[in-house]
């Protein structure tokens, strides 16, 4: 297994999607059966995590999935990128919070300095 950076900085989505997509393949018989897909999930409220700003739903549609298969991106591919991107959005977002919390905490200490005889 490859270590993170020690730097802690982010890997690419290139870096990191082929080896679980390879994965995939090795366990599962795999067999497209449709060039579109309906997607009634969530929806990417943050499109920073994304090249272009497509929702799952545009993605898995027959146009779009026939885009990616000219750009070397299989159907697959393209599932698991969703997969990774709704992931990310959901780190986002639970880091959010914490850090919402963390800060209502640190003004109360702030605001009880003096009682503190800080």
């Amino acid at each position: 297994m490859k270590p993170w950076p020690e730097d802690g900085s982010t890997v690419s989505v290139e870096e990191l999607l082929p080896p679980v997509i390879t994965a995939i393949r090795a366990l599962y018989r795999l067999e497209q059966v449709s060039f579109e897909a309906a997607y009634d999930g969530y929806s990417f409220d943050d499109c920073s995590v994304a090249a272009v700003c497509l929702q799952p739903d545009e993605k898995l549609s027959k146009e779009n999935l026939e885009a990616s298969l000219e750009h070397g991106r299989d159907p697959l591919q393209v599932t698991v990128e969703i997969a990774f991107q709704l992931g990310f959005i959901q780190g986002r977002r639970s880091l959010k919070k914490e850090v919402g919390v963390l800060r209502e905490l640190l003004s109360l200490y702030i605001d009880n300095l003096p009682e503190l005889g800080l």
